[in-house]
């Protein structure tokens, strides 16, 4: 997604104004990802339906998603198959110096094309260290998400020493497949940054067997935008931690800023630990009247990735928890950042609630910093009845839709009675999808629930026949996925969530699940 208007550095996330849920876009195509017309398995797909797309009440901002769950190895791609090109910004000598924009001095971003296949595209800007460093690229905001025929970017960033520091192949939010990058900067010096398209970075990195990339390898569209920005405390939508103390009396406030569209800005909020032991504490208040378009109020707090193939952050993360500004020591929901990356119950806006960010237990690194962004809005369909659906036949009805190829749908519910309560839902296997691929993608302690040892379970023949290798309980690291292959079309799946008990600590009882079905 695009956070900077291409003329105006402060107002992030203006370019379009497409709302999303609180997680991935369903069936995302591009590197690393797989739909139908890009290879992988209805599994892969799964990892990216766990909310519903439609739902946010921020602008262009989905949620992250809860977890990354194993890709298909994608297609094998040699060195020979791709083109090399020949012109004046192929290596860090002959980079193209771009200026670096700030709210006080903004600037447009440059244009280039990724043409022919195989060309990569260099720029250099100047930076010091701790400069809030902000790259992004525009290609298929220019076009169509997840085109398949336009271009799906791949950003390096190199330091001073033509070294990598931080790479990024996807946003943090799935709206398209166009790279963005927020660092700090480790020193000061000439910054090199690498453009290339998912095929070409590939080919150089047969290692990476966990990526795939979206057919054709030649794209139609291969025109793009590169911006790079520097990030003040003053702009719209950054919220720097002011460490000032790691208490609920000296929280950093958090605010949902509007921009030239009157949407809200979802937050992102940057903050550094400065020793082995710190807390970040954040207090937050979403304005009553963000937009809840479907489902119920609830705010998704996800992690950017770290290392040098992420944002170059060498942080070491404990657990993040949120709490009620009328009972700040009552944990609502609880994540451990070193299993899982977003943190996201339903709450009430209008309503004060503080949020905690622990270091966890290492040596201190030079890099310790961190990026989360905050969406607030909507949900996935919540279950109506929840005295009815304890048995098969009150079964929810999921509804399921086409989407980029593939049939999927969304939930969301409570067990209110840990390991008493169950609840039941169902979904008719669609027109074409049978025989294909299935999956059901759940969260819940991975996503900050109190809930403990989640559990799916699948059945057919009206929920008395419980399917073979159809049950998962969610793991301690990520999310409980099932993958199956599904009956003829119309046949109708039974699905039953349960939890073995509820954590003493934690109030929160929600799931949230996906289910996407794959054509054969």
């Amino acid at each position: 997604m695009n956070r900077l208007n291409p003329s105006l550095v402060g107002v992030r996330r203006a370019v379009t104004t497409l709302t999303a849920g609180l997680a991935l876009v369903v069936a995302i195509t591009g590197c690393g990802s797989s739909t139908a017309a890009g290879g992988g398995t209805a599994a892969d797909a799964a990892t990216d339906t766990l909310t519903d797309t439609t739902s946010s009440g921020t602008d262009a901002s989905g949620g992250g998603d809860a977890a990354d769950a194993s890709k298909d190895a994608g297609k094998d791609v040699k060195k020979a198959d791709i083109q090399v090109a020949v012109d004046k910004d192929n290596t860090p000598e002959t980079a193209t110096p771009i200026t670096v924009a700030t709210t006080a001095a903004p600037q447009n971003p440059a244009s280039d094309t990724l043409d022919p296949t195989g060309d990569v595209d260099y720029y250099s800007f100047d930076g010091k260290k701790g400069d809030i460093t902000y790259i992004y690229i525009q290609a298929q905001s220019l076009t169509t998400a997840f085109d398949p025929d336009t271009i799906d970017t791949i950003i390096t960033l190199y330091g001073p020493d033509k070294k990598q520091i931080a790479f990024n192949d996807d946003p943090i939010s799935r709206v398209n497949n166009d790279s963005e990058l927020m660092t700090y900067l480790p020193a000061d010096g000439t910054y090199y940054v690498r453009v290339e398209e998912c095929w070409t970075w590939l080919a150089a990195h047969p290692e990476k067997k966990g990526v795939s990339c979206a057919d054709p390898q030649d794209k139609g569209n291969t025109d793009y935008n590169i911006g790079v920005a520097m990030f003040v405390d003053s702009d719209p939508g950054i919220v720097i931690e002011k460490e000032t103390g790691d208490t609920t009396a000296q929280a950093t406030e958090v605010t949902w800023d509007k921009n030239t569209q009157s949407k809200y800005v979802s937050p992102t909020l940057l903050g550094t630990f400065k020793g082995i032991v710190d807390i970040d504490v954040y207090h937050f208040n979403v304005p009553a009247d963000m937009t809840v378009s479907q489902g119920r109020s609830s705010i998704n707090v996800t992690l950017a990735a770290g290392t040098v193939d992420g944002n170059g952050s060498t942080a070491v993360f404990g657990t993040a928890w949120i709490a009620s500004e009328a009972t700040p020591t009552a944990q609502i929901a609880n994540v451990d950042l070193s299993k899982s990356d977003t943190i996201g119950p339903p709450l009430t806006f209008g309503t004060g609630y503080f949020l905690y960010v622990i270091r966890g237990t290492g040596d201190f690194t030079a890099s310790e910093f961190y990026f989360f962004d905050a969406y607030a809005g909507g949900s996935n369909p919540v279950e109506t009845n929840d005295s009815a659906n304890d048995a098969a036949t009150g079964a929810e009805v999921i509804k399921v839709a086409a989407n980029n190829g593939n049939q999927s749908g969304y939930l969301e519910g409570d067990l209110l009675k840990s390991g008493a309560d169950v609840d039941w839902w169902t979904a008719t296997v669609p027109t074409g999808m049978g025989g294909g691929a299935m999956a059901v993608y759940c969260g819940a302690q991975s996503l900050g629930s109190g809930l403990r040892s989640f559990k799916v379970d699948l059945y057919s023949d009206a929920g008395t026949t419980a399917i073979a290798n159809g049950s998962q309980v969610e793991p301690a690291a990520g999310v409980a996925i099932t993958t199956l292959k599904s009956t003829a079309d119309g046949t109708p799946l039974y699905i039953k969530f349960s939890a073995a008990s509820q954590a003493t600590d934690v109030s929160s009882t929600f799931y949230r699940c996906g289910i996407v079905f794959q054509a054969p």
